[in-house]
């Protein structure tokens, strides 16, 4: 198979496709190509934060150039339906043979990036041009944030810091990658392309229109493996994460009472086991090979809106169970799923949701008898990550008020710091923790930020 002469572009389509697709969950055959990926791909991401996106065209673009290699079918995103464009593509015996030849090597290590072919590392002049593009995107991020965003502030704050600080992070990358080099394929696949392609350790933010969470822009800092990022981010870094804040948080919003005093009654003893043991140990007398990671697994996706038929799927997947036998073991994941329902229904007969900043989210009727075009569900995700957002908003505005205490990455529920000043570490671990706690209390969310 003759690859010579495909564009860098038509390349990484090719591995995106073939190695680590972005799969649709309702149909496998499709691979979501929506504008943040092929925006991503090509380099121009800037463009979706301004809102300017022509992914379609780039798809169009690639069609041509790829014909006789990697022919693929459009599906167009449909909005009703909450959903990205997308590909199937059809993939030839020889092309499928060569990605296997190309797994057998990374599986052996005998390349450090999964790709079609062998590519040389960047050029000092091509990593200073990427990372001069990175940092040039900011005012772009920090002027697309909305006036009323509840993280406007902080998102101007994080990303007009300046960049020498981070720059010494950059030597522990190289442990870091051999750290994800021992993970299982897939992680390694993720935690090695965010750490080659890094274009600085310093994170820029951006905000979502569908999420009230912010996210790194342009690379995968917040989703790499925990043992990876403690391995980046060096030994005097303070890695604090939200105690099982989901948990928490349904069980105040949806009105989950035997979660709330479970994990009330727990909090009144100092808190000696865990949220999630308290959720496992009853499973565990009918299923003993539940753990932990297989019920966090189900926790996250229940919480943000999975509808049954897909938790089923994820529960056969990853227990090797159905969902409603667990959840018969399990009086408490018995009493979400009802307080779920209740909550969806409420939502639909008020006409609206309102968060937790005062903010206030129409509910859109179904256009379509199947009952799944309506934004029940996504208000449902919005409305708890906006409980986690408030949460960690207090983590970033003590950093704010700290000037020698760093913070080197903001993810979803968790936070990494650092403190630039001998002797204070013990104090600002205090005050950052009391700070989350204080609005923990305040909003009646049984959590707390914990050093990992």
């Amino acid at each position: 198979m003759n690859l010579s002469g495909i564009s860098s572009l038509g390349l990484d389509f090719l591995d995106y496709v073939l190695f680590r697709p972005w799969v649709d969950r309702d149909d496998p055959e499709w691979i979501v190509c929506s504008s943040d990926v092929m925006h991503g791909l090509a380099g121009s991401r800037r463009l979706v934060v301004q809102k300017k996106t022509h992914s379609v065209e780039i798809l169009n673009v690639l069609k041509v150039e790829l014909s006789g290699i990697l022919p693929f079918e459009i599906r167009l995103h449909n909005l009703s339906l909450h959903r990205a464009c997308c590909i199937r593509p059809f993939i030839s015996d020889e092309l499928k043979a060569l990605v296997e030849r190309r797994h057998i090597l990374f599986n052996n290590r005998s390349i450090k990036l999964l790709s079609l072919i062998d590519r040389p590392p960047l050029s000092g002049r091509e990593a200073k041009f990427l990372r001069d593009d990175y940092f040039n995107s900011r005012d772009c991020l920090n002027s697309s944030v909305p006036a009323n965003h509840p993280m406007r502030e902080e998102i101007i704050w994080l990303n007009s810091r300046k960049p020498h600080a981070f720059a010494k992070l950059d030597k522990y990358r190289p442990a870091a990658e051999e750290i994800a080099k021992s993970l299982d394929r897939d992680k390694a696949i993720h935690n090695l392309d965010t750490l080659i392609r890094l274009p600085h350790m310093q994170a820029l933010y951006t905000h979502s229109e569908k999420s009230p969470r912010i996210f790194t822009y342009g690379m995968g800092l917040q989703g790499i493996s925990k043992v990876v990022r403690k391995e980046l981010f060096g030994p005097t870094a303070i890695h604090l994460d939200l105690e099982a804040a989901q948990l928490a948080i349904i069980a105040k919003v949806w009105s989950v009472s035997s979660l709330q005093e479970l994990l009330r009654d727990n909090a009144r003893k100092g808190a000696p086991d865990s949220a999630w043991d308290l959720i496992i140990r009853p499973i565990q007398r009918d299923f003993p090979q539940i753990g932990k990671k297989h019920i966090k697994s189900l926790i996250y996706p229940l919480a943000f809106g999975m509808s049954k038929k897909k938790l089923n799927q994820i529960s056969l997947d990853q227990c090797e169970l159905e969902f409603s036998r667990l959840s018969k073991s399990s009086e408490i994941i018995s009493d979400i799923m009802v307080a779920r329902e209740e909550r969806k229904n409420k939502i639909k007969s008020d006409g609206k949701m309102i968060d937790v900043f005062g903010q206030t989210h129409r509910y859109i009727e179904p256009k379509f008898a199947n009952g799944y075009s309506d934004n029940a569900r996504p208000l449902m995700a919005y409305e708890a990550q906006a409980y986690e957002v408030i949460l960690m908003r207090e983590a970033v505005r003590y950093c704010m008020n700290h000037p020698r205490l760093s913070l080197d990455l903001l993810i979803h529920d968790g936070i990494i710091v650092r403190s630039t000043e001998k002797g204070k570490t013990d104090g600002f671990i205090k005050g950052i923790t009391s700070a989350v706690g204080d609005m923990a209390n305040k909003i009646d969310i049984i959590t707390r930020l914990l050093v990992e």
